[in-house]
């Protein structure tokens, strides 16, 4: 199948007719993402090093 996500519009497509409509969110993951977001208003967030460091390793695998 194939699938792309473009980083500018979050466009996607596939092969395969995609999931159409509204998607709603369930209550853990609306909580997962408050909880993500508070962590940023607190300053929690990972250096441009430790990102690069995490996509070395994701991509040599």
């Amino acid at each position: 199948m194939l699938q792309t996500m473009a980083k500018s519009d979050q466009t996607f497509t596939s092969q395969e007719e995609p999931n159409v409509g509204e998607y709603h969110a369930t209550a853990d993951e609306l909580m997962a993402i408050d909880a993500a977001m508070a962590s940023i208003d607190r300053g929690e967030v990972a250096s441009e090093s430790e990102v690069r460091a995490v996509f070395a390793k994701f991509l040599r695998e």
